[in-house]
């Protein structure tokens, strides 16, 4: 029954009555049926259906709830426009541009600074898209928006802490969103890397910082033994130690208490078969807290080429870089369906002149990285493409297989292969 049919029940029964009686405001309901008042609170919602009750008149609160046209947490936060009512979804592309770019942001108010002007416009577009009319103005060297408890409240429902005042790494991000649409995760992945994210020279990175408890000798150890660095902003400072000097007990504890939110993006990027490496780099000691400071790093044409796939659509700041990083792999790498051909044609070269090759020959062949050719070699190996000889010291003597032979003559023909591509040359 809607709100028209239950008005007009109870006014039969006589509306000042009733609010005696019952101790409700149903003036309210009045107020809002004759357009005097164009919103009803979840409270007075609430005592008319337990009211309704007690007459027998039925409310279907689900019907109600369709209804709904705009929400507010409190007297002074924003109104959320709801376009269908009730229940609001959250795992539209709209709400993974919020949830993706929460990392920068101020939690419990929802507030946001960025020194990007585009970026800041970026989002204000995005709270549109979702129903909040918000703008930003500029305050020192950047732009900020200003707070929004509307969105810090429906986050806590997702699954955030919303009391917490910004993202740490211990923050874990809710596992459903693991369920949604490409789509969602591809929007959510590019603002992640948007704001978190750094790419180098080999590497896209993104990095989070544990908070970590230290014994005093520790501590005395790392602001004795490691390094000091003047932060300029605060003119304070900070005590670092890398991971590789610290002691096996201290490494052991920082390996014990890896970043939740990075866990949860390498488990992102696994799940749309990325690969990233997920590695401690130091422990840093200010005045304010104790910290581990990790890295996610994604390396490699292919993994990379893939991130670029899912993001390029819906990233801003990083984009170009990530494609010029791309672009720098992309001289050097072979494609799949030739990759090993490549490095067998290689080999037989070498081993054709000395009778078995070396990973430090292959190296110097193809003028490829140490790193690049040891893993080669494994995977040949694991494949019985090739097998060891003999070990000379500490370089081990490999020789092709009867079945890297057999491999060899039946895929390789590098004249007859198409490399218009530009993606590697073969002299």
């Amino acid at each position: 029954m809607g709100l028209g049919k239950i008005y007009q029940r109870l006014k039969g029964r006589g509306l000042d009555k009733l609010s005696r009686k019952f101790n409700v405001n149903l003036y309210k309901l009045h107020d809002y049926i004759n357009n005097r008042s164009k919103k009803l609170t979840i409270k007075s919602l609430k005592e008319i259906k337990e009211l309704s009750s007690k007459f027998n008149i039925n409310i279907n609160i689900e019907d109600l709830e369709k209804n709904v046209v705009s929400i507010k947490s409190g007297r002074r936060s924003n109104t959320l426009i709801l376009k269908t009512g009730f229940p609001i979804k959250l795992d539209t592309k709209e709400w993974a541009f919020i949830f993706g770019v929460i990392p920068d942001s101020h939690l419990k108010k929802f507030t946001f600074y960025s020194k990007e002007e585009k970026f800041i416009k970026e989002i204000t577009d995005r709270f549109s898209d979702i129903g909040i009319n918000s703008s930003f103005k500029q305050k020192d060297k950047g732009f900020k928006i200003g707070s929004n408890r509307m969105i810090s409240l429906l986050m806590n429902l997702a699954g955030f802490n919303f009391n917490k005042r910004q993202i740490t790494g211990e923050t874990l991000f809710p596992y459903w969103f693991l369920e949604t649409s490409n789509e969602f995760q591809s929007i959510l992945l590019s603002k992640i890397i948007d704001t978190e994210g750094n790419i180098g020279t080999r590497m896209l990175r993104i990095s989070q910082s544990n908070l970590i408890e230290l014994s005093k000798e520790e501590i005395k150890n790392i602001k004795t033994n490691g390094k000091s660095f003047l932060i300029k902003q605060s003119n304070s400072t900070v005590d670092i130690m890398q991971f590789s000097k610290l002691s096996t007990k201290l490494k052991n504890n920082v390996m014990s208490n890896p970043p939740s939110f990075l866990i949860f993006v390498q488990i992102l990027l696994m799940k749309n078969k990325i690969y990233s490496v997920l590695y401690p780099l130091r422990i840093s000691i200010t005045r304010k807290s104790i910290a581990s400071q990790w890295n996610l790093g994604i390396y490699g044409y292919e993994n990379l080429s893939k991130v670029d796939d899912m993001c390029s659509k819906y990233s801003i700041l990083k984009k170009d870089k990530l494609k010029d990083l791309i672009n720098s792999y992309k001289q050097n790498h072979l494609p799949k369906n030739v990759r090993f051909n490549f490095y067998i044609s290689k080999a037989l070269e070498i081993q054709g002149i000395n009778g078995y090759f070396t990973s430090k020959d292959l190296i110097y062949k193809t003028n490829k990285s140490k790193k690049n050719i040891t893993n080669v070699i494994g995977e040949l190996s694991k494949l019985n493409l090739i097998e060891l000889h003999e070990k000379e010291g500490k370089f081990k003597h490999w020789k092709i297989t009867e079945e890297g032979l057999k491999y060899n003559k039946k895929n390789t023909d590098f004249n007859s292969l198409d490399l218009s591509s530009g993606t590697f040359s073969i002299t």
